[in-house]
């Protein structure tokens, strides 16, 4: 568990941090988050899905929607989803606590790493009054004390960046980073503008994804993507909203990432491979573990968990310690 700390003159002026070329700190997210601006580039290279936000568990969403008591709606006379939202994300393995593209060693072996990793250590976390708060990982290893360190403006040092300048002001670096947080965070609201869209057009569907294993079929319940089928057969018009909305060159993003699924269970299959050599016996005798896959997203964002569902945060932050403190606060 991160221990997040909010950044102040008080308690980081004499410190430094190095930047980070390890993800050991995401070895066990399932999924990270992904906004708008980057899925052109995360769809290249990693499986792309959807995941519900909010009152209602992602792992129970399947089911709610099938089970429904509802009348089922014209197209394709499917029930309705939850009123909920949704956001995009990397998939990144296919069982809760995995991640498939973090090798043993701490490196990150996609060509593209997704934004919610690069700023690590710094995330923005909200305060109690609501405020976007910059904070650091204090436990990342990658903080030191400089009190001997020449704390110079850019913060560039052979111990790593400086979070403050001599003259008390914030140093480039941290500058840099309050920038691209800040930049992610106002294009994340677009990306909620765009599944809103996608959602009002009834594109977002249940995607059970079922993976074949050695050990049978695994079901992984708690994911969406959007119906191909429904968005090529909607109307001019809606396409029309869709393309002024912002939303449509995303929707093919997304459909396009799909393909890269396959890849994903090759990985798997690699890993098991090489854990199964390791521990002396043989490929495919390692335990599939099947089940929800409502689990962990970077930074601690996960649906919330419904009735009769254990949801597990890898990354369960208290943020009480926000308050009352001269921070660096977004908007």
């Amino acid at each position: 568990m991160p221990k997040l700390q909010a950044i102040t003159r008080e308690r980081h002026a004499t410190q430094r941090w190095q930047r980070n070329a390890r993800f050991t700190f995401a070895a066990h997210d399932t999924a990270a988050p992904l906004v708008l601006q980057e899925l052109a580039c995360a769809a290249l290279h990693l499986p792309i899905a959807l995941m519900a936000v909010g009152a209602v568990d992602a792992g129970s969403a399947t089911t709610t929607a099938a089970g429904s008591s509802e009348a089922p709606v014209a197209n394709g006379g499917r029930a309705p989803l939850p009123a909920t939202t949704f956001q995009p994300v990397a998939l990144l393995g296919l069982v809760r606590g995995e991640n498939l593209f973090v090798s043993p060693q701490g490196q990150w072996t996609a060509p593209y790493t997704p934004a919610a990793y690069r700023a690590y250590p710094f995330v923005v976390a909200q305060a109690p009054d609501g405020a976007q708060v910059l904070c650091v990982d204090e436990d990342s290893g990658l903080l030191a004390n400089n009190r001997s360190g020449n704390g110079g403006g850019s913060g560039n040092g052979g111990d790593g960046e400086a979070f403050f300048a001599e003259d008390g002001q914030p140093s480039r670096a941290l500058t840099e980073v309050y920038t691209f947080l800040n930049h992610v965070r106002a294009n994340r609201t677009v990306t909620e503008a765009v599944c809103a869209l996608w959602h009002a057009h009834q594109l977002i569907v249940p995607w059970p994804l079922r993976v074949h294993t050695d050990q049978g079929e695994v079901v992984l319940q708690g994911l969406f993507t959007l119906d191909e089928a429904r968005l090529n057969q909607l109307p001019a018009a809606a396409l029309a909203a869709l393309r002024d909305g912002g939303a449509l060159a995303p929707a093919y993003a997304v459909l396009f990432a799909l393909q890269h699924v396959p890849a994903l269970l090759q990985r798997k299959r690699a890993r098991e491979a090489v854990q199964a050599q390791a521990a002396g016996h043989a490929p495919g005798t390692t335990a599939a573990g099947a089940g929800t896959l409502a689990g962990t997203l970077a930074g601690g964002v996960a649906p919330a968990a419904g009735p009769g569902h254990a949801l597990v945060k890898g990354k369960e932050l208290d943020l009480s310690f926000l308050e009352g403190s001269e921070t660096f606060k977004f908007g």
